[in-house]
């Protein structure tokens, strides 16, 4: 947990430095450690413990990934009775073709424009055998947006730098950065039109998607928006564990710390969707979330398996992902960070400028940078540059990064400037210091 306002700590960080005034052991668990925390034990400074097998020596979930080009390729629907392994580029954690024969499609099974041949294929297994699946797709809501055929208008937020998001259950439209809500309406606020596109796929989508192919399964949706009611995580949690439910859909909260011995499908509708965000850990996170999510599946004695849904396949961080292989992913995605002397391989400082208006954060922005220049050896001064989600509840946003290889020079840097930025007397902006930022958007 790293908390992204004042106080801006770093848990686990915190935790180390008490451990070492109080000479204590800690103990930092992960199977998807950060590269960090990796390249601290890879070299040495922290010692590494490994578990290299699982629980009463149960074998990791199989992967199958099915490669979304091929299928866009051959149009939405897939022929009943085609080789669904060939329909949807379907391999196994180590490319080869999946084993046990190609996943025929049901001639009767309704198509899906989400859920893919060999996802529905497995889905189809999972109910005939009286087992459970978890469904993963890390985007809240229905639509990620709503836009006007007639004039191309996008609903978007008045106070944020995005669109809104579509809700189906209660038809609002909904802001997921400052929280602002407004009714869905049946025409165009511009032109009036009423022809409206719902674009883009949220857990909601999914939801009702796997509801009509599958309408007699019982399902259950685990996200932000059907947990607000006090209760209401546990109560869906206990009735999956029961076995009260066949698919349990949700965000990435249902990634972690569960142990759910029934489940045998873990199904990733969209497994890139993050992987593309403007910032240098969008791959570790996407690494991340894929693992976690895939080791919900074949906890029990029944083996598990795992269909990944991606439109990029042959990435590094989905191949490593598909193949639940930590050490390869972080060979590779050491090679990128040492590159641009990121952390683990440099060390980073993000000073962030809000105001009410662009110019004034622009002008503002410039100004602390000239300062930054001034006598900075050994240490980079990046930006200014507006950052990847410009406007957050009304504030404009740019920041600067500062970056390192050595930690002291970068806090030298930083101490001998923060006095002299303080004495620009910059009226109207609030300048923040993050010291090893997690989040750049």
């Amino acid at each position: 947990y790293k908390q992204e306002d004042s106080p801006r700590y770093h848990a686990r960080d915190v935790a180390l430095v008490r451990a070492q005034r109080r000479g204590a052991v800690i103990v930092l668990s992960s199977a998807t450690p950060s590269l960090e925390s990796y390249a601290k034990a890879a070299t040495g400074a922290t010692a590494l413990l490994r578990l290299p097998s699982r629980v009463d020596g149960r074998p990791l979930a199989t992967v199958r990934v099915a490669d979304l080009r091929v299928r866009a390729r051959a149009g939405a629907g897939t022929p009943a009775g085609a080789d669904a392994a060939a329909a949807t580029g379907a391999t196994t954690a180590d490319g080869t073709a999946p084993t046990g024969g190609p996943a025929t499609p049901s001639q009767d099974r309704p198509t899906s424009r989400w859920l893919g041949p060999l996802l529905l294929e497995g889905m189809e297994r999972t109910l005939a055998r009286r087992e459970q699946g978890i469904l993963f797709l890390n985007r809240r809501g229905h639509s990620t947006h709503v836009q006007c055929k007639g004039c191309g208008d996008v609903a978007s937020c008045t106070r944020c730098d995005v669109s809104l998001t579509v809700h189906s259950e209660d038809q609002t439209l909904r802001c997921h950065y400052c929280g602002a809500v407004r009714r869905l309406l049946p025409a165009c606020r511009s032109c009036g039109a009423t022809d409206l596109w719902l674009g883009g796929v949220g857990i909601q989508k999914i939801e009702r998607e796997v509801a009509r192919v599958f309408p007699t399964a019982r399902i259950a949706r685990l996200d932000l928006d059907a947990v607000r009611r006090r209760g209401a995580a546990a109560s869906i949690l206990r009735s999956f564990r029961k076995g009260e439910t066949d698919f349990l859909l949700g965000t990435q909260m249902v990634t972690k710390g569960f142990d759910f011995p029934g489940v045998t499908l873990v199904g990733i509708v969209l497994a890139d969707l993050q992987l593309y965000l403007p910032d240098f850990r969008a791959a570790e996170r996407t690494f991340q979330l894929l693992t976690q999510v895939a080791g919900r599946a074949g906890r029990g004695a029944s083996p598990g398996e795992v269909i990944m849904q991606s439109w990029n396949p042959d990435h590094p961080a989905l191949r490593c992902a598909a193949a639940q292989d930590y050490e390869a992913f972080f060979a590779t995605e050491s090679e990128e960070r040492r590159e641009l002397r990121y952390p683990p391989f440099g060390h980073l400082i993000e000073i962030e400028v809000r105001g009410k208006t662009p110019e004034n954060v622009i002008r503002g922005s410039e100004r602390i940078r000239d300062v930054l220049r001034r006598g900075a050896a050994g240490v980079d001064v990046l930006g200014p540059a507006p950052k990847p989600i410009s406007r957050i509840q009304g504030w404009e946003r740019w920041h600067l990064l500062l970056r390192s290889s050595s930690r002291p020079a970068l806090r030298a840097r930083i101490e001998e400037a923060l006095p002299k930025v303080r004495a620009l007397k910059l009226p109207g902006l609030h300048v923040a210091v993050d010291v090893d930022p997690r989040q750049l958007l």
